[in-house]
C-alpha cells in the first residue's frame, strides 16, 4: 500500500519560531520618585539569604503564559516569581535555565545584614500592587556603602524596578538587573545595560554591571497587548507515514494568544507536495 510523508512544515515551523520574551514584555526606561515603604519585614537580614517560605502577593499576576500569586526574595538582588527557589544564588544568572521566572533589580553577592527587607500591597483589584523594598543594601558585604531600590508587580502585568538613595562604592561589583522567564536561556531574560538611555539584549547577559542607577531610575517591564486574533498550532502528534486512503488521527495542539475567544478553526496538515 502507498505511504504518504507528511512533512507538517507550516506546523512545525510554527511551533519552533512563535515565541520569545519580546513576544511578550516590552521595555521601557524612564525617571520618578522613589517612594519608600513601610510594610512587613521579610526576615532576611543577613548575608546569602532567601525568604524560607512563599510570600503570598494577594492577587494573581499573569506573567507570559502563567500566572504569579507567590514569590520568595533573595538578598542578593533577586525574586523568585512563583515561590519554589531554595538557594540565595549570589552568582548572578539571568540566563539560566534553572533560576526563572525572576525580577533581578541588582543581581550580585549582596547583603542585608545592615539594612532589611520589607514587602507591601496596595492598591484595590484589578489595580493592586505588590512592593519589595531593599533598604540599606550593602552590594558586596566588605564594601561601605548602602543602596535603596524596590521592584513593583502590579496585578495588570507590569514590572517596574526602582532605584533610590545611594551612598558608598560598591566592592567587586559585577551585577545582572532585568528580568527572565521560562523556558530560560537565549532569548527568554532581558539583560539591561544602563546608560541613557538603557538598553536591553535577549540574547546577551550583562554581568558586569557596577555602577548603580542614579537616584529615581525606572526600569518598566510592560506586557504586550494581544491582538484580537492570534492562534498558533504548537504541537502535533501521529504518525508521519499513514496509509493512503485509510483514515489517521492526529493531535494537535492550538494556543490562543488572541484577545478574543475562539471556537471555529480549521487545521490542515500537508505533504511533501
Amino acid at each position: 500500500m502507498k505511504r504518504l510523508s507528511l512533512l507538517l512544515v507550516m506546523i512545525i515551523t510554527i511551533c519552533l519560531s512563535y515565541a520569545a520574551i519580546d513576544e511578550f514584555y516590552t521595555f521601557a526606561p524612564s525617571t520618578g520618585t522613589y517612594t519608600p515603604i513601610t510594610g512587613t519585614d521579610a526576615g532576611i537580614s543577613s548575608d546569602d539569604a532567601i525568604t524560607a517560605a512563599a510570600i503570598p502577593l494577594g492577587f494573581s499576576m499573569p506573567f507570559g503564559e502563567t500566572s504569579i500569586d507567590q514569590i520568595k526574595i533573595s538578598s542578593n538582588g533577586w525574586i523568585d516569581l512563583g515561590g519554589t527557589q531554595t538557594s540565595s544564588n549570589l552568582s548572578n544568572a539571568l540566563a539560566s535555565t534553572t533560576y526563572r521566572p525572576v525580577v533581578a533589580p541588582l543581581w550580585d553577592d549582596i547583603s542585608m545584614s545592615a539594612g532589611n527587607v520589607q514587602y507591601l500591597m496596595t492598591g484595590t483589584a484589578p489595580n493592586r500592587v505588590f512592593t519589595v523594598q531593599y533598604t540599606d543594601a550593602k552590594w558586596n558585604y566588605g564594601g561601605t556603602n548602602q543602596f535603596n531600590f524596590q521592584v513593583k508587580l502590579y496585578e495588570t502585568g507590569k514590572i517596574e524596578i526602582i532605584y533610590g538613595a545611594a551612598t558608598g562604592t560598591p566592592s567587586s561589583a559585577s551585577a545582572s538587573i532585568g528580568i527572565n522567564m521560562a523556558p530560560g536561556g537565549s532569548g527568554w531574560y532581558y539583560s539591561v545595560t544602563p546608560g541613557t538611555p538603557a538598553t536591553v539584549s535577549s540574547t546577551a547577559e550583562n554581568t558586569t554591571i557596577t555602577t548603580f542607577p542614579a537616584q529615581g531610575t525606572i526600569y518598566e517591564f510592560n506586557p504586550v497587548v494581544a491582538v484580537p486574533n492570534d492562534l498558533a498550532a504548537v504541537s502535533v502528534t501521529g504518525s508521519t507515514t499513514p496509509t493512503a486512503g485509510m483514515l489517521s488521527n492526529y493531535v494537535v495542539t492550538v494556543r490562543n494568544r488572541g484577545s478574543v475567544p475562539q471556537s471555529t478553526y480549521t487545521v490542515k496538515l500537508y505533504r511533501g507536495a
